[in-house]
């Protein structure tokens, strides 16, 4: 058994154990999609996030947590995610904030082999991790 993209494979299963890596195909492609994952969050962060000072927080099964500078500049305030959301104007700040997310959204964009596979991430931004 192998994994899809990678083709990492689980070993020899002659030994009557193919119950302990049935599911082996399932995990280890989720860990190839972690990792593609990882060198396009990095990616962004070396290039278009280089001068917000990205660090690269926690990663934990299928999601990690990042720090920026506020995109929207030292000292701007300090608003609410969301609570431009029922209003006509939108709030200038939550815009370059909001545009940091788009570009966290679509900077993990993968293909695995000549199959298209629908693999979404999302986005939030907050001032804690509790935040998000």
């Amino acid at each position: 058994m192998e994994s899809y993209y990678f083709k990492r494979r689980s070993g020899n299963l002659s030994d009557g154990k193919a119950q302990e890596v049935v599911n082996f195909p399932i995990l280890s492609t989720e860990q190839d999609a972690m990792a593609l994952m990882e060198f396009a969050v990095v990616n962004l962060m070396m290039t278009l996030w280089r001068h917000l000072n990205p660090k690269y927080i926690l990663q934990v099964h299928d999601a990690c947590k990042l720090e920026i500078d506020d995109p929207a500049g030292y000292g701007a305030p300090r608003c609410d995610p969301g609570h431009d959301a029922k209003s006509d104007v939108k709030c200038i700040h939550c815009e370059a904030r909001r545009l940091r997310v788009k570009e966290l959204e679509t900077a993990v964009i993968m293909q695995f082999g000549d199959d298209p596979v629908a693999y979404t991430t999302e986005g939030h931004w907050g001032w804690t991790l509790a935040d998000i």
